[in-house]
């Protein structure tokens, strides 16, 4: 077993992924609490309310919206602000980390730390960059 598979390097990624989580929410808060519309997720920035979001939608989902803001004491740009805030940090995250199945995880990790030879074919295209590279200087 190599390094990037040993058992301590996937429960620091796993950690990792963790904190990056809790550290976009407040203090005080988790997800769960964040879910059931306990936080303002906005008013936790330092910055200043100043820029603008109009949308479109149809008057069951608004009225959808509206209800679940007044049961969570929120007014609705608040709650609505929240809720596509977090839903936003969810994304983003999905798409900024690769979860790999084990066997998945040690081939890749294997790969990298045992990387095959270059066959001709690139080599021949490593030769060929390096020439149109130092053709463009």
């Amino acid at each position: 077993m190599g390094y990037w598979s040993s058992p301590i390097v996937i429960e620091l990624y796993v950690c990792l992924a963790y904190i990056v989580r809790e550290l976009t929410l407040p203090a005080t808060q988790t997800k769960e609490a964040t879910i059931l519309g306990a936080t303002d997720l906005a008013s936790s920035l330092p910055e200043k309310s100043d820029a603008r979001l109009n949308i479109r939608t149809k008057a069951s989902i608004k009225a959808a919206i509206e209800k679940a803001a007044e049961l969570s004491g929120m007014d609705l740009s608040t709650f609505t602000t929240s809720a596509a805030l977090l839903r936003a940090q969810d994304v983003i995250a999905a798409h900024e980390r690769t979860v790999l199945a084990p066997v998945d995880h040690a081939a890749f990790f294997d790969a990298l730390e045992r990387p095959a030879a270059p066959t001709e074919k690139l080599l021949a295209a490593a030769k060929l960059h390096k020439e149109m590279v130092a053709d463009s200087e």
